[in-house]
């Protein structure tokens, strides 16, 4: 299945290692290479939305410069994909952010 634009949200929080943050972006390139997509953007947040990087065909992935390392709320991140009318998210967390997230 091809998809045109996809929409990646990415915990750039302090709990996220370079391990997670290595996972991260290989998740990204395998829906890049399996949906064929033209364009994916990455949301960046933490306690909120950071940056937007919009990644073409040919852009690097691996030259972002995630910018977050604070703590971690979901909501600022959702309200940017409720506002923005995106039709699919990628959503990848610590697992110590999903137990947070639930207290």
């Amino acid at each position: 299945e091809t998809l045109e634009n996809v929409a990646v949200a990415v915990d750039s929080s302090y709990s996220v290692s370079d391990e997670d943050f290595t996972l991260f972006i290989s998740e990204i390139e395998d829906i890049r290479v399996t949906h064929k997509t033209e364009m994916v953007t990455i949301v960046d947040f933490d306690t909120k939305v950071k940056r937007i990087h919009e990644l073409d065909q040919d852009a690097e992935i691996r030259k972002i410069n995630f910018s977050g390392r604070g703590g971690t709320d979901l909501y600022p991140m959702f309200n940017h994909f409720i506002e923005n009318m995106v039709q699919f998210i990628q959503l990848r967390f610590t697992y110590q952010s999903i137990m947070q997230a639930q207290c």
